[in-house]
C-alpha cells in the first residue's frame, strides 16, 4: 500500500473509497496535519482514521522522500530515520537525562510539590485560541472514535483544563513529561518537535507575589543542583508594565498582543527587524514604533523600577503603576531569597503566549568564556520560561484560580550539560567495573567465575560487565574496558582463582609500577567494599587535591579544641575565636601555630614543660602495667627535677592559695541541695505542661481540618453539583425551546 502522503487528490479519493476500512488504519504519525488548512470532501467515515487535510505542508517540511544520499527513494521504498523534530536516546544519554530528572524532582518534592500526569493529547477545543500566534504550531489528529484532538504544546493548557474540571482551589503541582510542537527543529540548538518540558506550579489565592517569588527561587535552585546556578539569569518583565507601555506609545488595544509577539523576537533578531514587522506587517505608524524601541532598550534591576517611575507619562497609565507596585514587593522578597543577583529587569521580554497576565519570566544561559559562535551552547535560546496566568482556568469554566509556574525545558539543558560534558572529557559511565580474565595455555577462560563475580557487583548495586565469549583474549578485554572510560579491572587468572583470590586494577593509570600495574590481590570477601571505596573518588589526584577531606578537617577540629581547652585553663577563656568553617587547611594550621606560638611566649612554666617533654616525653604517660617501667639514670632524674627548680615556688604559693580558701558555710551548702529538688519538680511540671501543650495542639490541627473538610470542602462540592445540575436543566430547557420553536416553524 504506497503512503496516502504521496498520492494526489483525485487518487486519494479513489483509494479511500475502495479500500477495506481495516486497511486503512494508519499509524499516529499519519495523523498529523495543520490547523486552519483547506480540507477536502473525504468519502470515507470520520473514524477511518485518515486526516482530512490535502493542503502542501510548511516550507520546512521534507516534501520530498530522499534517501540519506539525497538521492529519490525507489516506488515503494522505506526510508529508515526517524521523523524530523525527535530523536532516540541511549545509553549514556538516558542516564544524563534521567540525573536532570531525578535533581528536578527532588527540588520540586523540597518546596512540596504534588505530581501530576495528563493526556498526551487533548480535545482541539481546549488547546485552541491559547498561544496566538503559535497556534499553528499545534498538532492536530483525529482518534478513532470521531473526537478532534490535538497533541498537546505544552503542560499549562492541560493542568488549566483539570483545574476546571476538578474541585482543586489550592496546590503546587509539578509534571514531567513529553510535549509537541510543529516547530522548525534543530537538534543541535535543542529545538525538537518532541520533546520534554518540567512544569511546576502554584494555584490558588496568595498574597501578591508570594508565590512568584518563591518560582523564581526554584527556578535558582535547579539549576544549582545541576550545576549551572552561575551560569544563568532570569530575565523579568510584567505584563501590566509591558501592556501599559504600549498604550502610552500609541499601539490600539487591538494590536496590543501582535505587538508583543513581535517584541518576543529582540533575542534573536535585531532592532531594525523588529521594527519592519511592526511597521509593514502589523500596521504602526514608524513614531509609534520608535517610542516602543525606546522603552524596550532598558534593562537592569530595581533601579530600572525607580527609573520608570520618573516618567510621568508612564506613571499616568494604571497598568504600569500597579506593574511597578507589584515589581517593587518582588525585588524585596527575591532580597530575602538571597538571588537579586541572579534576575535581570529587562523590558524587552514580552513571551508570546496570550494567557500571561502578570510577572513573566526567562532564563538564559552566560556562555562560557571558550565559547564561539558555532558552538551548540552559544546558539541555544532561553532554557526555561514561564509566568503568572490567573485567567486561563476561567476559560474552561465560571470560577478563576489564579495560577503562576515555571516550565524548564529539559532537552535544552540536556545540549549544554553534553556539551560541557564533551568539552570536559568526562562522559557518563554506564559501567563501573570490567571483570576480564587470563591465562595460560590451559586457560578455559573462566566464564563460570566471571559470572559469578559480575552477579556479585550486581547485587551490591554496582555497574558490571563481562565480555560475553568464553575464551576472551586479555587485549581485547583491556581494550573493551578502556574504550567505555571503565575506571576499575577485576582480573581473574587460574591460580588466584584456585586459592579464593583475584585482582582489582584501576584503569587509566600512567607509568604505573609494582601495585598499580599489576592490581591489589583480594579475597571476594573485600571486592565489594574496595570498589566502593575507589568509586568514592575519580582517581588518585582528586584524594590528593582534596586537602579538605574529612579525615583533615576532624584532625584540626581536634586540635583546635585542645587548643582552647588550654587556653581556658591559663586564661579562663579562650584567647581567640573558633576558625572559620570554610578556611582552607593552611589558613587553619597556622592559625593554630599562631595561638600555641603565643602560649609559649605568654606563660614560662608552659614553655618549660613543653621542653621537658620534648626531651622525656615518657615522663607525661602513665606506663601500661605490662610494660617495664622507664630506665632513668639517677642523674637524668636529678637533672629534671633540677630544670624545673624555679617553678617550684609559684606552684607552691598556687597550692597555699588554694590551701587558704574559705570552704563555703554547711547551711548554704543545704539550702541548695534541697533547692535542687525543687528544680527538678519544676522541670517535670514544665515537661507535662509542653506535652499538654502538644496534645492541645494536635486537636486543634484536627478539629480545623474536620471543619475544612467536612464543611468548606463538602460544601464546594455539594456548590459544584449544584452548578452541575443547574447546567443539565438549562440544557433541558434550551433543548425544549429549540423543538417548540422547530414545531412552530413546521
Amino acid at each position: 500500500m504506497p503512503p496516502t502522503s504521496l498520492l494526489p487528490t483525485t487518487a486519494l479519493r479513489s483509494f479511500i473509497s475502495n479500500t477495506p476500512r481495516h486497511v486503512l488504519r494508519t499509524p499516529p504519525i499519519h495523523l498529523i496535519r495543520q490547523p486552519s488548512r483547506t480540507k477536502s470532501l473525504c468519502t470515507s467515515p470520520p473514524r477511518c482514521g485518515l486526516i482530512h487535510d490535502l493542503s502542501p505542508p510548511p516550507p520546512f517540511e521534507d516534501t520530498e522522500m530522499e534517501s540519506k544520499e539525497g538521492k529519490p527513494q525507489k516506488k515503494g521504498a522505506i526510508t529508515l530515520k526517524t521523523p524530523k523534530g525527535t530523536r532516540d536516546w541511549i545509553g549514556a544519554d538516558i542516564n544524563l537525562r534521567d540525573d536532570i530528572f531525578a535533581k528536578v524532582s527532588k527540588v520540586f518534592k523540597c518546596h512540596g510539590g504534588t505530581p501530576l500526569d495528563t493526556p498526551v493529547f487533548e480535545l482541539n477545543e481546549i488547546l485552541t485560541n491559547k498561544y496566538g500566534e503559535d497556534s499553528k504550531l499545534i498538532y492536530e489528529l483525529q482518534d478513532q472514535g470521531g473526537e478532534l484532538c490535538s497533541l498537546r504544546y505544552d503542560l499549562t493548557v492541560p493542568l488549566a483544563r483539570y483545574l476546571a474540571q476538578s474541585s482543586t482551589l489550592n496546590m503546587k503541582r509539578y509534571q514531567i513529561a513529553k510535549v509537541y510542537r510543529r516547530d522548525n527543529p534543530s537538534i543541535a540548538r535543542g529545538r525538537l518537535r518532541e520533546f520534554f518540558q518540567c512544569d511546576f506550579d502554584t494555584v490558588g489565592e496568595y498574597d501578591t507575589m508570594i508565590p512568584d517569588s518563591e518560582i523564581l527561587c526554584i527556578a535558582v535552585e535547579v539549576f544549582e543542583s545541576l550545576g549551572l546556578g552561575a551560569d544563568i539569569t532570569i530575565k523579568l518583565n510584567h505584563r501590566k508594565i509591558l501592556d501599559g507601555l504600549f498604550t502610552v506609545a500609541g499601539v490600539p488595544d487591538d494590536k496590543i498582543r501582535p505587538i508583543s509577539s513581535a517584541v518576543d523576537k529582540l533575542d534573536k533578531a535585531p532592532w531594525a527587524e523588529v521594527k519592519k514587522e511592526m511597521v509593514e506587517e502589523k500596521g504602526l505608524t514608524e513614531d509609534v514604533a520608535d517610542k516602543i524601541g525606546e522603552y524596550v532598550k532598558h534593562s537592569g534591576g530595581a533601579e530600572l523600577i525607580e527609573f520608570l517611575k520618573k516618567d510621568e507619562a508612564a506613571m499616568a497609565n494604571e497598568k504600569v503603576k500597579a506593574g511597578l507596585e507589584e515589581m517593587d514587593m518582588l525585588f524585596q522578597y527575591l532580597a530575602a531569597y538571597d538571588i537579586t543577583n541572579k534576575v535581570s529587569f529587562d523590558l524587552s521580554l514580552a513571551r508570546g503566549l496570550d494567557y500571561y497576565t502578570g510577572l513573566i519570566y526567562e532564563v538564559v544561559t552566560k556562555l562560557p568564556p571558550d565559547a564561539g559562535k558555532r558552538d551548540e551552547e552559544s546558539r541555544i535560546g532561553s532554557i526555561a520560561a514561564g509566568g503568572r496566568y490567573d485567567n486561563l482556568v476561567g476559560m474552561f469554566g465560571k470560577r478563576q484560580i489564579p495560577c503562576v509556574g515555571i516550565s524548564f525545558g529539559v532537552d535544552r539543558i540536556f545540549t549544554i550539560l553534553k556539551t560541557r560534558q564533551d568539552k570536559e572529557k568526562q562522559a557518563t559511565r554506564k559501567t563501573d567495573v570490567y571483570v576480564m580474565a587470563f591465562g595460560g595455555k590451559t586457560f578455559d577462560g573462566l566464564l563460570p567465575a566471571r559470572m559469578e563475580v559480575a552477579r556479585l557487583l550486581w547485587k551490591a548495586g554496582i555497574r558490571a560487565e563481562f565480555s560475553a565469549k568464553v575464551k576472551p583474549k586479555l587485549p581485547q578485554q583491556f581494550k573493551a574496558a578502556e574504550s567505555n572510560d571503565v575506571p576499575l579491572a577485576v582480573i581473574l587468572g587460574e591460580g588466584e582463582v584456585a586459592e579464593g583470590k583475584l585482582r582489582l586494577k584501576v584503569l587509566g593509570l600512567k607509568d604505573a609500577t609494582g601495585e598499580d600495574k599489576d592490581g591489589r590481590l583480594l579475597g571476594k570477601e573485600e571486592l565489594v567494599a574496595e570498589i566502593n571505596l575507589s568509586r568514592a573518588t575519580k582517581d588518585r589526584s582528586t584524594i590528593m587535591d582534596n586537602s579538605l577531606d574529612d579525615t583533615s578537617l576532624s584532625t584540626l577540629s581536634l586540635l583546635e579544641s585542645r587548643v582552647r581547652r588550654i587556653e581556658h585553663i591559663l586564661y579562663g577563656q579562650a584567647a581567640a575565636p573558633s576558625l572559620a568553617r570554610d578556611a582552607s587547611a593552611v589558613n587553619k594550621i597556622g592559625g593554630l601555630e599562631k595561638r600555641f606560638s603565643l602560649l609559649l611566649s605568654n606563660i614560662r612554666v608552659y614553655s618549660e614543660l613543653l621542653k621537658i617533654y620534648k626531651a622525656n616525653s615518657d615522663i607525661f604517660h602513665s606506663p601500661h602495667p605490662s610494660e617495664p617501667p622507664s630506665q632513668l639514670s639517677p642523674e637524668a632524674i636529678q637533672s629534671i627535677v633540677l630544670a624545673s627548680a624555679s617553678s617550684y615556688p609559684a606552684t607552691l604559693s598556687a597550692l597555699t592559695a588554694i590551701k587558704d580558701s574559705p570552704v563555703p558555710d554547711l547551711s548554704e551548702s543545704t539550702s541548695l541541695i534541697a533547692l535542687s529538688q525543687r528544680m527538678r519538680a519544676v522541670e517535670a511540671t514544665q515537661l507535662a505542661q509542653a506535652a499538654e501543650m502538644a496534645e492541645l495542639r494536635r486537636r486543634s490541627e484536627a478539629v480545623v481540618r474536620s471543619w475544612y473538610e467536612g464543611g468548606v470542602l463538602r460544601t464546594s462540592q455539594v456548590l459544584a453539583d449544584v452548578e452541575g445540575r443547574m447546567e443539565r436543566v438549562e440544557r433541558r430547557v434550551r433543548r425544549a425551546e429549540h423543538a417548540r420553536e422547530e414545531e412552530q416553524d413546521i
